[in-house]
């Protein structure tokens, strides 16, 4: 058969952690890491993959890799939508684990999610007839979903319980602004998604735009709408515009002089419930 050309493509990196510790603990219970993780995480998530097109490129005890192809002999494709819609569903994957390392005494799994997009088909190389994809997408999406030591050893916190995602700029340190590299990125069971995949999911879903004045958020910007999977089953995002605030060690400040700003998939049902009821409000 002839080989689909691939025009774009997105790619999910789920960066899990605490798996050490539970594999230890499992360890010392006399359990089977292997089959735990399996059973809890890496079947489920396998599970979904045809639900939204997906592929998995790459798989260890710590990280997941994903991506999402458009083809050119397809119309008008959902690939950062379904990435989108992906990603939410195996953070809603592990919350499930965590109920069952609960009740067995076990640690929590942590998910860190990024989601990054190319206009352009990657490279492939090929190991042993096994296909290895090569594409900047994959190091943008494991930055996206890397979360600071330094602001966990600070017990930093979002802004909202509900948020799961903050960047901010790092006043202590003496790093030059500019090029994002005095920015701290913190991802705790979030999804961060770059630029360039937002503005693509701008042309992928009809967004509604809005401010959750209810929540105190006015200057935070939500934008709202829902797309369907392969299955034809319709789900809802909503995708936070938020500014970079500055921070001074302890506390988030005001917003940084440079106007930077970072997107976040909202994965809190209690948020997106709030945006849907307001939304309808505006539309009534």
């Amino acid at each position: 058969p002839l080989l689909r050309r691939i025009r774009a493509h997105a790619v999910i990196k789920a960066d899990l952690r605490g798996s050490t510790r539970i594999t230890d603990r499992l360890r010392a219970k006399g359990l089977n890491p292997a089959s735990h993780f399996s059973l809890n995480f890496f079947d489920p998530v396998n599970k979904l993959l045809d639900e939204f097109g997906a592929e998995t490129l790459f798989v260890e005890g710590d990280a997941v890799i994903v991506a999402i192809f458009e083809h050119d002999d397809e119309g008008p494709g959902l690939t950062v939508a379904r990435a989108c819609g992906l990603a939410r569903r195996i953070l809603q994957v592990v919350t499930l684990q965590n109920v069952v390392n609960r009740k067995h005494d076990l640690p929590e799994l942590e998910l860190g999610l990024g989601i990054a997009f190319s206009r352009r088909e990657p490279n492939f190389l090929f190991d042993e007839g096994r296909r290895i994809m090569i594409s900047g997408a994959i190091n943008r999406a494991d930055r996206l979903s890397s979360c600071s030591s330094v602001l966990r050893r600070q017990g930093f916190a979002p802004r909202l319980d509900g948020f799961r995602v903050e960047v901010v700029r790092d006043k202590v340190a003496e790093t030059s602004p500019g090029r994002d590299e005095d920015l701290l990125s913190f991802n705790v069971n979030g999804v961060r998604l770059e630029e360039a995949a937002f503005l693509q999911l701008q042309r992928e879903i009809h967004f509604r735009q809005m401010r959750l004045q209810d929540f105190g958020l006015g200057d935070e910007l939500f934008f709202g709408g829902s797309f369907p999977d392969l299955t034809g089953r319709e789900h809802w995002l909503v995708v936070r515009y938020a500014a970079v605030r500055d921070w001074d060690g302890q506390v988030s400040g005001g917003i940084e002089t440079g106007r930077r700003h970072f997107f976040e998939i909202i994965v809190d049902e209690s948020l997106s419930t709030q945006f849907r009821k307001q939304a309808q409000r505006h539309v009534s």
